[in-house]
């Protein structure tokens, strides 16, 4: 299934990010990675579903997967970016969603 994409990510998380195996870890180190990650895998799920809010548009599941695998790099930029851009694709869906007759 398109969701099994995950099973190939996970590793290399593990891979780009010693901190998951609490090699040098802090708590707040271990808790934005783990949080980065669940967001970043979150990104790619809607991504490969076309689905999170609602019905995503080609150009919402291109934001959910370019931020979903930037959050998968520990750096601090991609961090931010990713978040950015899933927090776009978010939005979009929201704004879309309001504007639905009969809603």
């Amino acid at each position: 299934s398109r969701i099994a994409i995950a099973a190939f990510i996970i590793p290399y998380i593990f891979a780009l990010n010693p901190v998951m195996v609490l090699i040098g870890a802090t708590p707040l180190k271990v808790l934005q990675i783990l949080l980065t990650s669940l967001a970043g895998m979150l990104g790619i799920g809607a991504a490969m579903e076309g689905y999170f809010l609602g019905l995503a548009k080609p150009w919402e599941r291109v934001l959910y997967l370019s931020g979903g695998l930037l959050l998968i790099d520990p750096a601090f930029l991609t961090d931010v970016l990713g978040i950015l851009l899933i927090g776009l694709a978010l939005l979009l869906q929201y704004l879309r969603g309001r504007r639905a007759p009969g809603k």
